[in-house]
């Protein structure tokens, strides 16, 4: 029997019927067919597992260290680097972006409706809005760290795990920038004209695959 949440979507937005096959994952990487069945109720969806469990996860870690955007536009960010393979999410508050009100729940529940968009079996970790030193502090066991950057050379496709430093529409500060290259992140270009916070996150996430 699938909750509340997710009985509207089947029901309600998807208008699929009893009989009709469905798949269902569990946040953490595995995913299995079912078939719909009739619910006990108009409202409540219910569905008999055919099929056998699969994994399905990304690789390796993808960590998007993003300064947080404003208004929609970390809605979409935060879409678009879930179906672009992002496996970790760091909001940043940096000398540009203070953040007003952003909570990180709302991202969790972008996240998982992403995943269901694009078929993926493994909702990325959220963590709390913290300052830049506070976010590098989580990556230990990544060496991989780029921080985007206009004219910087272009990266190529990550091995193991990777760590995107994104920042703000103003961008990072110069200090931020000097912060982010002591700390291993080296400079990457995502192509010949200057992004969009949003869009620089999607392109940043994708380039790395």
């Amino acid at each position: 029997m699938l909750d509340d949440e997710s009985s509207t979507h089947v029901l309600r937005v998807m208008r699929m019927r009893p009989g009709e096959v469905l798949t269902l994952f569990d946040g953490e990487g595995f995913e299995v067919e079912a078939t719909l069945e009739k619910g006990p109720s108009k409202d409540v969806a219910l569905a008999r597992v055919t099929g056998a469990l699969r994994e399905v996860r990304a690789p390796h870690h993808v960590h998007l260290l993003l300064a947080v955007l404003k208004g929609p536009a970390m809605d979409d960010a935060v879409r678009m680097a879930t179906e672009a393979g992002m496996t970790h999410l760091h909001p940043l508050a940096t000398t540009h972006a203070v953040p007003k009100g952003e909570r990180p729940e709302r991202w969790q529940r972008i996240l998982v409706s992403a995943c269901e968009q694009c078929r993926r079996a493994d909702v990325p970790v959220v963590y709390p809005i913290v300052s830049l030193t506070e976010a590098f502090a989580r990556l230990d066991g990544v060496p991989d760290r780029r921080v985007a950057t206009p004219g910087g050379p272009r990266g190529v496709a990550a091995k193991g795990p990777v760590a995107l430093l994104i920042g703000p529409e103003g961008g990072l500060s110069d200090a931020e920038q000097s912060l982010a290259e002591r700390a291993g992140f080296a400079p990457i270009g995502l192509g010949p004209f200057v992004l969009r916070g949003l869009t620089a996150a999607a392109v940043a996430v994708a380039s790395v695959w």
